[in-house]
């Protein structure tokens, strides 16, 4: 459940720093690689496009991870309100909101 969480916290972080992203994109000229203040940048090599990298390389990691734990956590749930299937339908509803992204 803890890789569940750590799961949503980074797709929250994911959409934050897209969004960044997109808004630094409105201040470059993607044709030329210079901002309005005039430094040279593509658009790929600004600190934004190095977090969303980051946030989706981790996102990554994690969704691997949890696809690994997801068998050994349906085999852990005794009681409670969620049951293994409940397990597998958070985890494609996940890969659906991953692939996306």
């Amino acid at each position: 459940m803890k890789e569940i969480t750590g799961y949503v916290r980074l797709l929250q972080g994911c959409l934050k720093a897209q969004t960044a992203y997109l808004e630094s994109l409105e201040t470059s000229d993607m044709f030329t690689g210079t901002e309005s203040d005039g430094k040279s940048l593509r658009p790929s090599d600004s600190t934004e496009a190095k977090k969303l990298t980051a946030s989706i390389t981790a996102l990554n990691g994690l969704h691997g991870k949890l696809y690994g734990d997801l068998p050994f956590a349906k085999r852990e749930i005794a009681w409670g309100k969620l049951d293994a299937k409940d397990m597998d339908e958070i985890f494609v509803l996940f890969r659906k909101i991953m692939i996306p992204l």
